[in-house]
């Protein structure tokens, strides 16, 4: 329909001047080059209806707000999750710390000695108690042991020996 309107592909439709129609069960309402718009189409309702630039930017909104969900959801998450890992290496690594402050020092001693001692140690949010105990065995050699825990944590141990000359 239309002057010079070409429909030459079996079961096509060319509509307006100039259009043609070189594919089998088509409507042209142009030709390559000359291209139209169809206007003042209504939204399609069934799964075979044209669908119109409303509806197209519609649902693209509605995806992007989709995703745009989601993305947040899983930020919220992970940064949550980072987080809760960060504060436990905290606590942890504050522990740990305080554990090893709390083991006291074994001192040099003279043949024979022996030495206790207990110490408290504090580092971060963790406090932790400790005890060691010490025997020179000889003016050259030296055992100890010692022991902490911090705020319910694991407890630490510590066994030395010394030589001196």
């Amino acid at each position: 329909m239309g002057a010079n309107a070409q429909a030459v592909a079996g079961n096509s439709v060319a509509l307006g001047a100039d259009s043609v129609a070189d594919r089998a069960n088509t409507v042209s309402v142009g030709s390559s080059g000359n291209e139209r718009q169809i206007t003042n189409v209504a939204a399609g309702t069934q799964g075979t209806d044209a669908v119109n630039v409303d509806q197209l930017n519609d649902k693209i909104a509605q995806s992007n707000a989709y995703a745009d969900q989601a993305v947040a959801g899983a930020n919220a998450h992970t940064d949550q999750a980072i987080a809760s890992a960060k504060r436990d290496l905290e606590h942890y690594s504050d522990r740990a710390t305080a554990s090893v402050l709390a083991i006291p020092s074994i001192p040099v001693l003279n043949a024979g000695e022996k030495w206790v001692g207990t110490a408290v140690g504090n580092y971060g949010s963790a406090t932790a108690v400790g005890f060691a105990a010490a025997y020179q065995v000889t003016s050259n050699l030296n055992f100890g042991v010692g022991v902490s825990t911090a705020n319910s944590g694991p407890t630490a141990v510590k066994a030395q020996a010394g030589f001196r000359w």
